[in-house]
């Protein structure tokens, strides 16, 4: 504990705090805390001067696989993080309140120490992601445990008791408590007696006021306190996730604004760093490369969630849910492929065997194939992903895609595989006598769990279905280059044919995130004049659109391989002209003839000479 102090407080050097949270930390708990709680924070208070901020940072460290499944256990997990954020955030109004004179301090001296003048701490990004990522994470399974609490008392109370809670409600607590076990009933005192223990409100807020603080922190003078910019940038990560999570995908994707959109505080200096860019080791990923703890550069925030893999991957999946359910087919494939490009290479080359989470990554890796083979699916049109993962889709979801090619369901069993786990924040009614009261009132307390995840599921279901039969019309206008309408409304059999052309034009005009090299999307804002405001925030132009909602520029696009349009009662079909792209053949023969050379160069060849 001294030294992990020493490391936080005093030498902050990024490669012994990596020894020793990732290596020393996990040995010792596997070794010796399995079973037995670790020592309590006031007992080795005196191994840290008493420092109130590393005892919380302590007391979360010890305590996330400790907490358990009981009511008080998880209860007492919020206690923990409120007590961290809340000392986090005082410590950061100081630095704040001192910005602009520790700025004019450092001025001209040189960035590349580990710890500069004036910065009171430092966490690793992996650390502040999570401790960020277990704060949503438990947030999660407290919504999930207390509604199977309530739908528990629900079920366990007879018709009867509800029908004599209007009699006497003596005689109904009586009943209810021979009707449910002990241990339930002493969960419904816990949470009915701490209602706003894990109010989504406060999550929201805590994560909300930490990205706040890393902006404010990135944009002011002061140069030092690396951590509250790493813990700005993870909280924008956590706090998509907790958005989708929730339902909000808009929001899920605004959440990422931090990260993406990181040169609008600039200034317009292009040789200022980032509002959220951090003076960062260039060895995180892999620390004792360096033989000096002065290495260090200024990186941007996309760079610095990617080197903490888990935290680029929960970007991209959450990413790739929200721009699905958005119907923004091209972005979710172009995200959720481009991780699964890099995951692939890496199980080749095991460089993702050491990481702490290692044996949780090919499951996720299977839930976004699933929503690769849905995207496929639904956008006609060809989406940005490698061969070696098309390939992948094919194999794995190829029969059932056929399957649902040929008019059988399919696309629901897929979605529920590859969703995440969606929540509800409702608080619901503990009390047995209030769930007695009707039974329309208790059948709606304890399903508003399960009604959260059905809800999204619905509604996806409901955009696939609504696509069934305009897949059977793009399947006939394929054929034709023109054709009347009345021929095609016999062919394809529908009594509201013009609302179906235009509903089909109107389902697959999607936004599309678009590349401006050299260009921040800032700038791209003061080029675009004179333009209109959209839903949403958004601000158009013809055919671009300045901030997509996720921070990056975008422009409207189709998901339909073909053009069409009406005219004098004929339908003109033009065939979208595929772009051929040899670079990935090329780079894909590269990649090979590297695996093949590798392959050779391992064998062990003897050969003897008579």
């Amino acid at each position: 504990m001294f030294d992990l102090h020493d490391s936080v407080r005093n030498a902050q050097i990024p490669s012994e705090q990596l020894t020793l949270y990732n290596g020393t930390f996990r040995e010792l708990a596997a070794k010796y805390f399995t079973q037995s709680p670790w020592p309590s924070p006031q007992s080795v208070a005196d191994e840290c001067g008493s420092d109130a901020l590393f005892l919380a940072l302590y007391k979360e460290l010890t305590q996330r696989n400790q907490s358990g499944g009981t009511a008080r256990g998880r209860i007492d997990g919020w206690h923990v993080y409120r007590t961290l954020f809340d000392l986090l955030l005082e410590e950061s109004d100081k630095i704040v309140g001192d910005g602009g004179e520790d700025g004019d301090k450092n001025e001209g001296k040189d960035d590349g120490k580990a710890k500069q003048e004036g910065d009171p701490i430092y966490i690793l990004p992996e650390w502040c992601f999570d401790i960020l990522h277990e704060f949503v994470y438990q947030f999660q399974g407290f919504c999930q445990f207390r509604s199977n609490v309530a739908a528990t008392a629900s079920n366990s109370i007879s018709p009867s008791t509800g029908e004599s809670t209007s009699n006497n409600n003596a005689d109904t607590q009586k009943s209810t408590g021979n009707s449910l076990r002990a241990d339930t009933v002493e969960t419904i005192e816990v949470l009915s007696s701490n209602r706003d223990a894990w109010a989504v409100e406060t999550v929201l807020f805590y994560l909300h006021r930490l990205v706040d603080v890393g902006t404010s922190i990135g944009s002011s003078k002061s140069k030092g306190c690396v951590t509250f910019r790493n813990l700005g940038l993870f909280a924008s990560v956590t706090l998509s996730r907790l958005e989708c999570l929730l339902g909000d995908y808009m929001a899920s994707l605004k959440a990422l604004k931090p990260i993406h959109n990181y040169s609008t505080n600039n200034n317009n200096d292009d040789n200022s760093p980032s509002s959220l860019s951090s003076i960062s080791p260039v060895d995180n990923e892999n620390p004792t490369a360096n033989d000096s703890d002065s290495h260090f550069v200024t990186r941007t925030p996309e760079k610095i969630v990617s080197a903490v893999f888990p935290a680029r991957l929960s970007m991209a999946y959450h990413a790739g849910v929200s721009y699905l359910m958005l119907r923004r087919y091209r972005d979710a494939a172009s995200e959720l492929g481009n991780v699964c490009a890099h995951m692939q290479r890496m199980f080749k080359t095991g460089g993702l065997r050491g990481l702490p989470g290692s044996d949780q990554f090919p499951k996720l890796l299977d839930r976004m194939i699933a929503l690769l083979a849905i995207l496929t699916h639904l956008c006609t049109s060809p989406v940005s992903v490698e061969d070696s993962v098309a390939r992948m889709v094919r194999e794995r979801h190829g029969t059932q895609l056929s399957r649902i090619e040929a008019g059988e369901e399919g696309y629901e069993d897929l979605f529920i595989f590859a969703c995440p786990k969606f929540i509800s924040p409702a608080v619901p009614s503990y009390q047995p006598s209030s769930l007695t009261t009707s039974s329309t009132q208790s059948s709606s307390s304890a399903a508003s769990g399960q009604d959260a995840y059905r809800l999204q599921v619905k509604h996806f279901m409901n955009e696939v279905v609504s696509q069934r039969s305009m897949r059977k019309l793009r399947s006939y206008m394929k054929l034709y280059s023109s054709i009347g309408l009345d021929k095609l409304q016999r062919l394809v059999l529908e009594d509201e044919f013009v609302p179906l052309l235009l509903s089909y034009k109107r389902k697959t005009r999607q936004l599309e995130r678009t590349e401006f090299p050299g260009v921040s999307t800032g700038a791209v804002s003061s080029m675009v004049k004179g333009g209109e405001s959209g839903g949403g925030g958004e601000v158009k132009t013809g055919d671009v659109v300045v901030d997509g909602g996720d921070g990056c520029s975008a422009q409207i696009g189709s998901a339909l391989d073909i053009h069409y349009f009406v005219e004098n009662d004929v339908v003109h079909i033009d065939e979208v002209e595929r772009s051929h792209r040899f670079e990935a053949y090329f780079m894909s023969q590269i990649s090979q003839g590297k695996e093949l050379l590798r392959d050779a160069e391992a064998m062990s060849v003897n050969i003897s000479v008579e």
